[in-house]
């Protein structure tokens, strides 16, 4: 989702069959937290409704997408 423009969103945008709202991951390294700017987009789409998960392993965000109803 980093295209020309769009610096600092989430880093996949992941559709589930069947749930009308998208969820967000950012993937960060193994203790790291969003950036400042990271944070703020985070909120952003929070306050439009969407979900965002913050995930720093592969199986973290398997299970949220697993768990995500929209």
């Amino acid at each position: 989702m980093n295209g020309l423009g769009f610096r600092s969103w989430p880093d996949r945008l992941a559709l589930k069959p069947g749930v009308a709202r998208p969820l967000w991951v950012e993937f960060k390294r193994l203790g790291e937290t969003p950036t400042d700017a990271q944070r703020e987009n985070h909120a952003l789409l929070r306050a439009l409704g969407q979900k965002i998960v913050v995930c720093d392993t592969y199986e973290a965000a398997v299970e949220a997408y697993e768990g995500h109803r929209g």
